[in-house]
């Protein structure tokens, strides 16, 4: 059993600086859902660098949706460039740092965080 609740933000992975405004960002034909980029939006994009799909981790005592850190997996298909984990702030989207691995990891689908683990 889940519990849905209503959310205003959305992660998508197929944005960049150049997705226009106004366009429908979810592109799954069975879902009647709708996200539209505006002008406000915040975009992290590097050209040649692959983030995985991101994770939201609340702040301990959030109060507001996007207090806390997104978190993502980011590859390069180059191997002078290492794998690393990139901490943005939420609701700033300001980069906050990144944990570089020394091996490179495969791409991954679907991350997840647990605050009880």
């Amino acid at each position: 059993m889940y519990k849905a609740f209503p959310r205003r933000f959305v992660l998508p992975l197929n944005v960049t600086n150049d997705t226009p405004t106004g366009v429908n960002l979810n592109t799954r034909p069975t879902s009647s859902a709708t996200s539209f980029k505006t002008a406000e939006d915040k975009v992290w994009y590097q050209k040649g660098l692959f983030p995985s799909e991101p994770v939201f981790v609340p702040s301990p005592e959030a109060v507001e949706e996007d207090d806390g850190v997104i978190l993502s997996v980011v590859v390069t298909p180059t191997e002078d460039k290492r794998t690393f984990l990139l901490v943005l702030n939420a609701r700033t989207w300001e980069e906050l740092g990144r944990a570089e691995v020394p091996v490179n990891v495969p791409y991954g689908f679907h991350g997840a965080f647990n605050s009880t683990a």
